[in-house]
């Protein structure tokens, strides 16, 4: 994804942003939408007369509303008759229980997961005609992982739209879960090797005594997390990430690792280190926000989330001067605050499998058209134009001669100022339009390396640089992982089991944390977790996998 983006599932939004559906002007039995194809100006083209007004809701945090009239979103407009205005989840006072229970739905919407109520309500349209007319679209999967997003009723609602490759996988982030820390905590150990627990937090806690203040005044954070991750123990244990439950990759032994030997002795690090107080003693009463916040000051050290929470959230403040109590400046990127991943395990030397290679298919949540929007065709007309290649690279990389150059071999890159501009945040409000919850493809040209490694800071081209790695997938360094035709685990059959073992989870981890008698509580946390009864969730995970 992108690979996978964080979702929030408590979300604020303008209702009546969404009240307005699909507004059309012009003759709507117009749907050739055909793409153009000739040289892209900044120049506006003759007026068609009809252009197609839809709006998305995502729940997605990191979405940015762009100006009324974004350059790039004209021209995308001009080739495709279409315009998406696209609403962004924002704090936490609704659920998406409440966007169900609405009158009238926006006309498409994007959730990570919990997408399954709507289609269980009648409120999705189905693909499978579409994806026969429109053959860019189908190609996003293929005709077997197209077959993982059929639902009971045979047909297809939605479609994750992250982490696609046409060619072959070109990434160059990790994307999911993984223990990050700051590229200073590493260049001051000396670059050591990182494999364990105890590795990681011995190193965060040294650093944090050896230099216990930003420079300007305020106190660093040795350790937060947004949330408690129960399923970090499957992934120190070397099992790539299948969500609720792992699969032995050799065997296909379901595996509950919720109260395994490794999840017990991992809670136990964790409550060790909450005692001395090297986790931060808020974190279990910080929302995103709080959590988000503390990141952004670059006084968190290290943290669990994933790589989309935080390259979304630190775009904006780690290029701002801030100054130091001496009254010079400094910015966070100059300082080194930016994060890179560490993949532990729970023995040195074990293999790991913390990246997933391939683009695993994420059926729990995608994009979706709703019944209330009024034109479906032109809107799967959209999806499968804005995968050609002149309007991916409108929306990835720009205007060419603007925001990109093209070498004597046809690579593409961006020169200091481009680049600069491309990732300034007013500039990109009113320049830049990626449609980024909509359907793409992730490798998108050839020039993507050396523009990746480009826009990096010294402190992290440094430090990929000491560890011998090009990009954060080598950094994270797993062992090549060839994803099964299941991945990731998606159970629907007992989401009452789930949200009961959820629920239990998330009342406890947060107490073993911070207990101050471990083993009784993991002992009265583990009889509460049977109570549950997770064995029907194992026997799914068996239908499902054989």
């Amino acid at each position: 994804m992108k690979a996978k983006k964080a979702v929030a599932l408590l979300i604020v939004f303008s209702m009546s942003a969404l009240m307005t559906s699909c507004l059309g002007t012009g003759n709507k039995d117009d749907r050739s939408s055909q793409i153009g194809t000739t040289e892209t100006s900044l120049e506006p083209t003759e007026d068609k007369g009809l252009t197609y007004e839809f709006k998305m809701f995502s729940t997605l945090h990191d979405g940015k509303e762009l100006s009324d009239y974004n350059e790039i979103q004209d021209l995308i407009t001009d080739k495709t008759d279409v315009r998406v205005k696209e609403i962004w989840a924002v704090g936490t006072d609704f659920s998406l229980d409440a966007l169900l229970s609405a009158n009238e739905l926006p006309d498409m919407l994007y959730a990570d997961q919990g997408i399954d109520g709507f289609y269980e309500a009648g409120r999705l349209v189905a693909w499978d005609e579409y994806l026969e007319q429109f053959p860019q679209l189908k190609q996003l999967y293929t005709d077997a992982e197209w077959d993982m997003y059929r639902q009971a009723d045979g047909h297809i609602y939605w479609a994750d739209v992250f982490g696609r490759y046409k060619d072959k996988d070109t990434s160059h982030v990790h994307s999911g879960e993984a223990f990050w820390i700051q590229a200073r905590v590493l260049e001051w150990g000396g670059y050591p090797k990182i494999e364990t627990l105890d590795q990681y937090f011995d190193l965060l806690e040294n650093y944090a005594s050896a230099n216990p203040l930003m420079p300007d005044g305020t106190e660093v954070i040795p350790y937060t997390c947004l949330l408690y991750y129960g399923n970090a123990p499957a992934m120190l244990d070397g099992y790539p990430n299948n969500g609720c439950l792992t699969v032995d990759p050799d065997t296909n032994e379901i595996i509950d690792y919720n109260t395994s030997d490794t999840a017990r002795e991992y809670f136990k690090k964790l409550n060790s280190e909450y005692i001395n107080g090297t986790i931060d003693p808020k974190f279990a009463d910080q929302g995103f926000t709080n959590y988000t916040g503390k990141l952004a000051e670059g006084r968190v050290l290290g943290t669990y989330t994933s790589y989309d929470i935080l390259s979304s959230q630190l775009s904006d403040s780690y290029t701002k001067p801030i100054k130091a109590e001496d009254g010079s400046r400094y910015t966070l990127r100059e300082l080194g605050c930016e994060y890179v991943p560490l993949a532990l395990v729970s023995e040195e030397g074990m293999e790991q499998r913390w990246h997933t290679y391939g683009g695993a298919v994420n059926t729990a949540g995608g994009i979706a058209v709703t019944t209330d929007c009024k034109d479906p065709f032109v809107v799967f007309s959209f999806f499968n134009a804005l995968l050609s290649p002149d309007i991916m690279d409108l929306r990835f990389w720009g205007v060419e001669n603007v925001d990109y150059l093209k070498d004597a071999n046809g690579r593409y890159y961006r020169t200091p100022e481009m680049r600069e501009n491309w990732n300034d945040d007013t500039y990109r409000v009113q320049h830049v339009c990626e449609y980024s919850c909509l359907p793409q493809w992730s490798d998108t040209n050839s020039g993507q390396l050396s523009e990746f490694t480009a826009g990096l800071s010294e402190p992290v081209k440094k430090c990929f640089e000491a560890y011998g790695a090009s990009d954060y997938v080598e950094m994270i360094g797993s062992f090549y992982y060839e994803k099964e035709p299941w991945y990731p685990l998606d159970l629907r059959m007992d989401e009452q089991s789930l949200a009961t073992i959820e629920k239990c989870r998330n009342e406890w981890l947060p107490k073993l944390i911070m207990s101050s008698d471990f083993e009784a509580d993991w002992e009265a946390y583990v009889v509460a977790y049977e109570a549950c009864n997770p064995q029907k969730v194992v026997d799914e995970a068996k239908l499902v996998v054989e």
